[in-house]
């Protein structure tokens, strides 16, 4: 039996599909926004759709970040514990080859259109508490899932 067909939970199913169409690592998922992303109907009609990979999603500790001195870090989210010893950045790729252009199955790029279109109507729903970073993979209010929130359901 095949996983996905006994996957109840959307965001799974998106990840498991993204991951294996788009060959992206955790924290390339984690990190995709929708700035980076061609789901037009005009592109999934001419099978152009595409994701665009150049940054990603990691937790690092804060003293890595102090030292980094913001080389590399396009954003820092905010935390919800000041006592966190870690924070979780978004940082420019790991590598120039790193950086790539994938072009989407229409099946992935219909599952995207789906996505977005959910998440636009929790941003209205929300209004103001939605904190809005852009993230494909985002929690129910806009912030930046870690590891746990794919690898979890996944072992499951």
């Amino acid at each position: 039996m095949c996983a996905l067909s006994v996957c109840e939970d959307e965001r799974l199913k998106l990840a498991i599909n993204l991951s294996f169409s788009c060959s992206l690592r955790l924290g390339e998922l984690l990190g995709l926004t929708w700035d980076c992303i061609d789901i037009s109907p005009e592109a999934i009609e001419e099978n152009r759709a595409y994701v665009f990979i150049n940054k990603e999603s990691q937790r690092i500790r804060k003293e890595s970040l102090n030292a980094l001195d913001g080389k590399d870090v396009l954003l820092v989210f905010p935390t919800n514990h000041k006592k966190n010893s870690t924070v979780r950045i978004l940082k420019t790729s790991k590598t120039e080859s790193s950086v790539r252009k994938i072009f989407l199955p229409k099946s992935v790029a219909n599952m995207l259109v789906d996505w977005k279109a959910e998440q636009d109507e929790m941003k209205e729903i929300l209004g103001d508490e939605y904190m809005d970073y852009n993230l494909v993979m985002a929690s129910t209010f806009g912030l930046p899932l870690g590891d746990g929130a794919i690898r979890g359901p996944l072992k499951n």
